[in-house]
């Protein structure tokens, strides 16, 4: 089980959808799909059942259980990260990019990269 399966977890109970919640995650439906089924695995267990015409969640005794762990220990993640991490370099920037596995995004980003740095 990771932090991001349970912050993963916590968008889609926010959102109430699979593809809302990878919309407001800025990642691909298909991949948020495929986190929580590999943390049902893990767990052994079904966290929510999928409603396919409605595109709608319903969460198991199990998934509302595992919500309120997952809010907990996130919140608790955050603290320890804002005190010990960002206290390291006060200069603390996060940079994250999710892309699809195509060369001319890449070269892309490469090129901004290097504008940037010549500004």
């Amino acid at each position: 089980m990771t932090i991001k399966q349970l912050t993963y977890l916590l968008e889609v109970s926010k959102c109430g959808s699979l593809n809302k919640a990878a919309q407001s995650l800025y990642v691909t439906q298909p991949n948020i799909t495929k986190v929580i089924k590999e943390l049902e695995t893990e767990l052994n267990t079904t966290l929510f059942y999928r409603n396919t015409k409605s595109k709608t969640i319903t969460f198991t005794p199990d998934g509302i259980e595992l919500l309120w762990y997952a809010k907990s220990l996130t919140e608790q993640f955050n603290i320890i990260e804002n005190r010990f991490i960002k206290k390291l370099n006060s200069n603390y920037l996060k940079f994250a990019v999710s892309t699809q596995h195509y060369s001319f995004v890449v070269a892309g980003f490469i090129d901004f990269i290097k504008n940037k740095m010549s500004n």
